[in-house]
Formats: structure tokens, C-alpha cells, sequence
């Protein structure tokens, strides 16, 4: 009876690890999209703004 105890107790500890790495995991892909997206938008401000000057010059 002890046995199944620390088994079931083993199994519980396991599916809450699996649970927050998961859950971190998503946060993280989450914040590395926002990170992609305000780095591809500053990209494409900053070229917009080159070329508008290039523009503007000739």
C-alpha cells in the first residue's frame, strides 16, 4: 500500500512538472514572438525611413 502511495505520489509530481515546463514553454514562444514582431516592425520603420530619405534627396 506504501508502494502505491509513492507511486501515485511519483506520478502526481511528474504531471505537475510536465504541466509548468509546458506552460513555461508556451510563455517563452509566446515572448519570443513578441521579441520577432517589435524587432521585424523597428526593422521595417527604420528602412522605410532610409529609403524615404534617399528619396527625398534625389
Amino acid at each position: 500500500m506504501d508502494l502505491v502511495k509513492k507511486l501515485l505520489f511519483l506520478v502526481l509530481i511528474g504531471f505537475l512538472v510536465l504541466i509548468t515546463v509546458k506552460i513555461a514553454f508556451s510563455v517563452f514562444i509566446s515572448v519570443i514572438k513578441t521579441l520577432a514582431m517589435i524587432v521585424a516592425l523597428f526593422a521595417i520603420c527604420t528602412l522605410v525611413l532610409v529609403l524615404y530619405r534617399k528619396f527625398k534627396n534625389v
